[in-house]
């Protein structure tokens, strides 16, 4: 499990360097060893490295199959799947997977709210080594960055949507 996390950072920084392809390779042998949700990461990270290859179609694959594992539960997966149809201009599959993204927070935020005792239940896993007391906020201010992004990237694909062809 280790080699995992290992593999998936120093992804992140060959991603931080701006070496996608290296990247990949990293994220892709992370994901040999990894735990479902670390799949599902590994891919999300892995599909951000083909955005920016400009592998659009290898992007959304990867997005695809990270949203579907989740059990289109991953905001992230779910962004990532938006942002590249939205790229590849399949308007309709950004859209519709905005609108269940931000479902995902809705809910999630109404578990917290009516179970506060619930709220650890909410998975960080970015802030797993830092303190308790910031890891107590992590959600919700997650949650408000990861609404903003997804409020944001509707309204590019709306705007981009109404442009003609």
């Amino acid at each position: 499990m280790a080699a995992a996390q290992d593999l998936r950072q120093r992804g992140n920084h060959e991603f931080s360097e701006g070496n996608f392809p290296n990247a990949v390779s990293l994220y892709t042998a992370a994901m040999e060893q990894a735990t479902v949700d670390d799949k599902i990461l590994n891919l999300c990270n892995r599909s951000a490295c083909y955005f920016q290859m400009e592998e659009y179609e290898q992007s959304l694959g990867d997005a695809k199959a990270a949203w579907e594992l989740s059990g289109r539960m991953s905001v992230k997966a779910g962004y990532r799947v938006a942002k590249t149809a939205s790229r590849l201009q399949d308007f309709d599959t950004a859209k519709k997977t905005i609108e269940r993204a931000l479902k995902v927070l809705e809910d999630r935020e109404l578990v917290i709210h009516h179970h506060p005792e619930k709220e650890r239940a909410v998975p960080d896993r970015r802030r797993k080594d830092e303190n308790k007391e910031e890891k107590m906020d992590a959600p919700k201010d997650d949650t408000a960055q990861q609404r903003k992004s997804l409020q944001d990237l509707y309204q590019q694909v709306l705007e981009a949507a109404a442009l003609p062809t």
